[in-house]
């Protein structure tokens, strides 16, 4: 059930009580047409009296009348008789117009008679047809619902016209003597919002001559009568026969009607159909005398919403006028007041100056911790010093007295001075400028000068008061000093690791390369594959090696980010458990995974950081544990419940999971709880084994902080040692995507375009290691050592892909790849004014680099994408299918 209208009238009731009464205006009416619109006849009754009140408290007593009249005829429908009585008796005298009707509504059953209609009808022969009360009556909903005029008016003429039948129509609105077609219909002819419309003067007949769009003659008639006009067959009747667009159009069935409001003419409506004669019948006629008395009010409704809105308008602009000249005063009172207390401060001085000797020797003069000296502004002869300013400066007071600044060499660049008494000419004080003194041993002191000009004898003197900073600047200069050697160490540290990286993982690439190649070979026996499984995880372990050194790189340096995605957490974890699952069994050591059933699937966090952490404390707990059992346990908290501002259960958008790796090895000595995850360190247990850097409990504790988590550790009660972190994540967002399974790609599939891809690479090796990877697949493939010879291949052989090294001898891939795309686009600029198609190659980098900005420097130059070295071979055949579309044909997985 809809209480939407109930709402409305509540807060017109609630707006009307705080004198907000544009805001009541619209809740009313939002009322009426939402209880119109749900069938609530009663309580639209109630809507049109509870706003007839209110226009009567306002003292718009036309309107209210008009509100009152609708209440009256509603709870007649409504049947509500002793309800009509009770408003005849209370409100007389706005249902005059009413009572005073020959024949005022009635009730016949369970529906209000309507009143006969005043029509002048020539020649009116079509039959009566039944009345449809559900058109009208939505129709009239429609137009109750409008209060902005132009969006009315189009209204109005949509629902007479149609309801009429008419083809055409024009609505003529009158208002203070002024005529204005303000709409028609259709509404694609000429101007139909009443902006741009048609003014015709005040009362001028002779202008609304001047439009060639309707018979002039029937609107003075219905201005003069205020009757409905209505015509069966214009080119048969003699009574207009003279008019010059009945002449010249030829129009069949015509109407002109009146609209009336309390008496008042307010508009006249003009419809014709060309097609029939008798359409306005006296079915329609009804119908339009209905419409015709809510458009009557729809548009006095409109009108006053449209002079309410001037008139808050006018007001704003009053307001802000008036706050203008608010502001503009009481800046006036503040300079007024700013200038009375300088005048204050003036007087004050006068009086210091009057009592010369005992002011300037007072006790806060002479043992005031600060320097303080009085010298005469003209030419900075000093007058009076205190104790502190004679120790800082190095002098006797009789030496200082009597000289000036100058003679003295109190300023280390003499045109201070001339720069003080600008500030004091501009501000009138001084306040902590910086400035340079020299004392009697010839020190450089840098101070903060406070002055303000004060009058002696007559005479305009400069009280001043020092703040020594010479300690506070050089250890200012020392810090900073600091702070460049630590970015210079930051740098040459992250140079260093940039190198460092590059010249591991280059021969690395071609280890772990070669050895995928490898295993590939089906006549391989089963011990060299264990051993090139060997190697594979020996070079697993360097690399996780090399990225421990540098993910702690990035945490110090603040640059290690989240990259959130969706993902299969179930999936996540079981993974996780296949893969360590051999690794405990090799050791005799049962792998647990608990998870509860509360733990969603499907959620969206950074599954490499989560996969990272679990890998580190899973990877410690087999370690370190000889016999029994290691557990992983996940959970998820339960749900805060939220209560939005409706008071209603919002949807929760954060959820914690907590996470417990327990195991039954030997456990963790409390003394080394406390430095358990500083970086470089490792426990006892840790140095027997001879291995790792010591930072893979502090990359895991920064992982964990990073997603929103803390990170504990404690002895377990078993006998071992208890791991405990949780982390924050978030609902997926658009779904999950698996990732795919795994597979060996064994040549490409028949039927394709012939690839030409170039590789470009200095390293002998991991070149070798490229050309067999992709030729063993079936693909064209050219050599490059470096980005000049490069570009040279480039330009003759023009290859759709290029796996392009970024750091080379003679031309870099950076500058290469820069070259390339100029090459490109000026190929592009000369095809298209020859309009030939063009085409630019793939270019993708393989990098040695770890560092996020080398990769965004790689995407800025030209290249499509980047893959970091040492690769699977799975993704350089990924990459190509990605942006070449290539298809393969897969080994047997089996």
């Amino acid at each position: 059930m809809n209480h939407l209208h109930k709402f409305y009238l509540v807060e017109a009731e609630r707006a009307r009580t705080l004198g907000q009464y544009l805001k009541a205006i619209d809740d009313y009416e939002q009322a009426i047409a939402n209880a119109k619109a749900q069938g609530y006849l009663n309580e639209a009754a109630l809507a049109y009296e509870l706003a007839a009140k209110f226009y009567l408290a306002w003292g718009k007593e036309t309107i209210a009348q008009t509100y009152m009249t609708q209440a009256y005829y509603a709870y007649a429908r409504w049947g509500a008789q002793a309800k009509v009585e009770d408003l005849q008796t209370r409100y007389a005298s706005l249902l005059t117009a009413v009572l005073t009707e020959p024949s005022h509504p009635t009730l016949e059953g369970d529906r209000l008679v309507p009143e006969p209609v005043n029509l002048n009808v020539s020649n009116t022969t079509a039959s009566p047809q039944s009345l449809d009360l559900a058109t009208v009556v939505k129709a009239s909903q429609a137009l109750s619902r409008e209060i902005h005029l132009n969006p009315l008016l189009t209204a109005l003429m949509q629902v007479l016209a149609e309801n009429m039948g008419a083809e055409k129509g024009i609505f003529i609105l009158l208002e203070e003597e002024e005529q204005v077609i303000a709409a028609r219909y259709p509404t694609n002819q000429n101007n139909n919002q009443y902006q741009d419309s048609e003014k015709t003067g005040e009362g001028s007949q002779t202008s609304l001559q001047n439009t060639q769009d309707f018979p002039i003659t029937l609107t003075h008639y219905v201005i003069h009568t205020h009757e409905i006009l209505v015509i069966n067959d214009a080119t048969a009747d003699t009574t207009f026969a003279a008019d010059v667009y009945i002449i010249e159009q030829q129009p069949k069935s015509v109407l002109c009607a009146p609209i009336v409001n309390q008496g008042q003419l307010i508009g006249i409506l003009y419809l014709e159909n060309n097609l029939t004669p008798g359409v306005f019948n006296g079915d329609r006629l009804t119908v339009l005398n209905i419409l015709m008395t809510q458009a009557a009010i729809s548009l006095e409704n409109a009108r006053l919403y449209q002079r309410i809105e001037g008139y808050s308008r006018n007001l704003e602009l009053e307001v802000n006028e008036r706050t203008q000249a608010l502001r503009q005063l009481t800046q006036e009172l503040q300079q007024e007041v700013s200038d009375r207390q300088a005048a204050l401060r003036d007087r004050v001085s006068a009086e210091i100056a009057l009592r010369q000797s005992e002011e300037k020797f007072s006790t806060a003069f002479q043992f005031s911790p600060n320097p303080i000296v009085i010298s005469v502004l003209e030419d900075g002869l000093i007058i009076e010093v205190n104790d502190s300013f004679c120790q800082a400066a190095g002098y006797l007071r009789e030496e200082l007295i009597g000289k000036t600044t100058f003679e003295m060499n109190l300023w280390v660049n003499p045109d201070d001075r001339n720069r003080l008494k600008q500030i004091l000419e501009q501000q009138g004080v001084a306040r902590d400028q910086e400035f340079e003194f020299c004392t009697q041993s010839g020190q450089i002191r840098t101070v903060l000068l406070s002055t303000e000009v004060i009058r002696l004898d007559d005479t305009l003197c400069l009280l001043s008061v020092i703040n020594d900073i010479t300690e506070r600047k050089q250890t200012e200069a020392a810090l900073r000093q600091a702070k460049e050697a630590a970015e210079a160490a930051s740098r040459t540290k992250s140079e260093f690791l940039s190198k460092m990286s590059h010249e591991l993982r280059t021969p690395l690439n071609a280890i772990l390369g070669f050895a995928q190649l490898m295993s590939n070979d089906p006549s391989l026996s089963a011990e060299h594959l264990s051993d090139l499984e060997i190697i594979n995880r020996s070079g697993e372990h360097l690399l996780k090696l090399i990225n421990n050194v540098l993910e702690m790189s990035k945490i110090e340096s603040g640059k290690t980010t989240l990259d959130e995605r969706n993902f299969d957490l179930y999936q996540s974890l079981d993974h996780l458990r296949d893969m360590l699952h051999l690794e405990a069994a090799s050791k005799n050591i049962q792998f647990i995974l608990e998870r509860d059933a509360n733990v969603p699937q499907k959620i969206r966090a950074d599954e490499g950081k989560l996969r990272q952490i679990l890998l580190n404390l899973l990877g410690n707990a087999i370690k370190f544990t000889d016999q029994g059992s290691i557990t992983l346990r996940v959970r998820a908290e339960p749900e805060p419940s939220v209560i939005d501002e409706y008071g209603k259960l919002a949807a929760v958008m954060v959820q914690v999971l907590c996470f417990e790796v327990e195991d039954t090895g030997s456990g963790i000595a409390p003394d080394e709880i406390e430095h358990l995850f500083d970086p470089f360190t490792q426990g006892k247990m840790g140095q027997q084994f001879q291995e790792g850097t010591g930072l893979g409990l502090a990359i895991t504790r920064q992982f964990v902080s990073l997603m929103g988590g803390t990170l504990t550790a404690s002895n377990s009660p078993h006998q071992g040692a208890i791991f405990r972190f949780d982390i924050r994540v978030k609902p997926p967002a658009n779904g999950v995507q698996l990732p795919q399974q795994s597979r060996k790609v064994s040549r490409l599939a028949p039927d394709q375009p012939s690839y030409r891809i170039l590789i470009v690479e200095d390293d002998k090796v991991s070149r070798f290691l490229m050309v067999k990877l992709l030729q063993s697949a079936g693909f064209q493939i050219r050599e490059a050592l470096n980005g000049q010879d490069a570009i040279a291949i480039w330009q003759t052989w023009h290859p759709h892909f290029i796996w392009m090294d970024m750091q080379m001898p003679v031309m870099d891939g950076y500058e290469a790849t820069r070259q390339i795309r100029q090459m490109e686009a000026e190929d592009r600029e000369r095809q298209k004014s020859a309009w030939q198609p063009s085409s630019s190659s793939i270019i993708v980098a393989l990098t040695a680099s770890a560092f996020e900005g080398s990769r965004t420097i790689m995407l800025s130059v030209g290249c499509d994408d980047f893959v970091s070295k040492p690769f699977q071979q799975e993704t350089i055949f990924k990459k190509i299918a990605q942006y070449l579309g290539v298809v393969y044909i897969y080994a047997d997985l089996g």
